[in-house]
């Protein structure tokens, strides 16, 4: 008895699978551009990846600027200046603004050169990080890249 299997489906599927698997770039690029997005939205809700809602600015800063949004200026750019940057292995996401890890990690006043801050301690607002809704979109961006 002799049975005898076609599995050229199989084998393309496979070929294709790593194909795809060789070459990320495509892949690191919509990930990257989802993440600005949806960091973006992050403004716009005013929380973190984890959904709490970023602390309210400070008298002070409510005296200085227009509006009440906490990580929104008049310019708008530390929302507007997102990158990432393309990797061999990935991509590195974050913001190209100087204050951008006061503002996400927070600062105690005295960190500040001459030892104080104006606007004295400033609480973390984190805005870059994955939420569990981002993890399952970069999940599905991969497969869906994977798999064609």
């Amino acid at each position: 008895m002799k049975i005898k299997i076609n599995d050229s489906e199989l084998q393309a599927t496979f070929r294709k699978l790593i194909e795809a698997g060789t070459d990320m770039e495509p892949v690191f690029r919509d990930i990257g551009e989802y993440l600005i997005s949806s960091t973006r939205q992050r403004f716009v809700d005013g929380v973190g990846p984890d959904g709490e809602a970023w602390a309210e600015n400070s008298e002070l800063t409510l005296s200085r600027k227009k509006g009440d949004k906490p990580l929104i200026g008049e310019t708008k750019r530390l929302s507007n200046e997102l990158a990432y940057a393309l990797l061999g292995d990935g991509l590195e996401f974050g913001s190209t603004m100087e204050y951008a890890a006061v503002q996400q990690f927070g600062a105690d006043q005295r960190s500040f050169t001459g030892g104080k801050s104006p606007w004295g301690d400033i609480p973390p607002r984190p805005f870059i990080g994955l939420s569990s809704e981002n993890e399952v979109a970069v999940r599905d961006i991969l497969i869906e890249h994977l798999l064609g």
